[in-house]
């Protein structure tokens, strides 16, 4: 029974996560993890108390704590550091969900119950029943249409929000990483841990910048230096990383930049989680996809965008108490 129902639950965290992923809002969040362990695990962890968040006036529920708990793949005790963050999720949620409804933006009534109804029908499949499985998890269906409503409401209101100007100037800002462009890229990489010394980053920072300085002065070339100084495998091939685009498998935040190089131009340093690097790219494809192709991801990309926004905003306003 508890390995059946722990597919369950992970089946449950699978159909709440493409709902909210879908609408983009919830990007701060962790891909849940669907991990077999017994039921009896999660039971025990539903025990722990939950918070007490009270968010203008309106306090979160139990059963709303547990979805969070359960659609953010948290099968066990929370540490200090993920409640933390959980508490912080629920408000920016709260807040959200006072803003929606302040604007009377609600959710497709056939569309929340298409997902109500497939969670339902999988879990008959399996020989449960709906309403008593998701009692032995801390919910009910009251709670799923509530929490599945809220992402497809804040959907709603992306895609009345977003004018046709808004789009096509977002596309134009960011075409390099909308329309296919791709870079071919060297790199010269100095690894620094995040929890580094600030001598440490700062001597790989220097260095960059001092090789940089002999690129440009025409002393060595950026594959010469990328052989003697890089830390990344690449190094023995001068660099070369080869091909990039967006989404590419360079960290995020040096992809963006490369794609505005133009062949020769290098950037940097530029500091990653990883440490710091020295880019450069060598050859240029100009890519051909049209502002109606990128059209979802910018809305994707504007619904994270506002989402903080006016999460940043309504939290200024609000009136919070949290006990964590």
């Amino acid at each position: 029974m508890g390995m059946i129902a722990m597919s369950l639950a992970g089946i449950l965290c699978w159909l709440c996560w493409t709902v909210l992923t879908t609408v983009g809002p919830c990007a701060s969040a962790v891909m849940p993890r669907a991990i077999p362990v017994p039921l009896a695990a999660w039971l025990s962890a539903a025990e722990e108390p939950p918070p007490r968040i009270v968010v203008n006036g309106r306090p979160l529920s139990a059963a709303e704590w547990e979805f969070l708990r359960l659609t953010r793949g948290e099968n066990g005790a929370l540490t200090p550091e993920r409640r933390v963050w959980l508490i912080d999720h629920a408000i920016e949620r709260a807040l959200i969900r006072g803003f929606l409804s302040r604007r009377k933006i609600t959710p497709p009534s056939d569309a929340v119950e298409f997902q109500i109804r497939q969670l339902e029908d999988l879990i008959r499949r399996r020989g449960e029943q709906p309403d008593p499985f998701l009692a032995r998890l801390g919910l009910t269906r009251e709670v799923l249409q509530q929490e599945l409503g809220l992402s497809l409401a804040w959907q709603v209101y992306v895609q009345q929000a977003a004018s046709d100007r808004q789009i096509q100037q977002y596309f134009e800002e960011h075409r390099s990483e909308l329309d296919g462009t791709r870079v071919r890229v060297r790199q010269i990489f100095r690894k620094v841990p995040s929890d580094a010394a600030d001598s440490q980053s700062s001597a790989a920072e220097q260095l960059l910048l001092r090789l940089k300085r002999d690129i440009e002065a025409g002393r060595l070339s950026f594959a010469e230096a990328a052989q003697q100084h890089s830390q990344s495998p690449s190094g023995q091939q001068g660099g070369d990383v080869g091909w990039v685009g967006a989404p590419g498998k360079l960290p995020a935040e040096l992809t963006s930049v490369v794609l505005t190089l133009q062949p020769g131009e290098i950037a940097g340093p530029l500091r990653t989680a990883f440490g710091w690097h020295l880019v450069q790219v060598t050859e240029r494809k100009a890519g051909q996809l049209s502002l109606e192709d990128a059209r979802p991801v910018i809305l994707d990309r504007l619904s994270v965008q506002w989402w903080q926004d006016v999460v940043a905003k309504e939290r200024a306003a609000a009136n919070i108490s949290r006990s964590e």
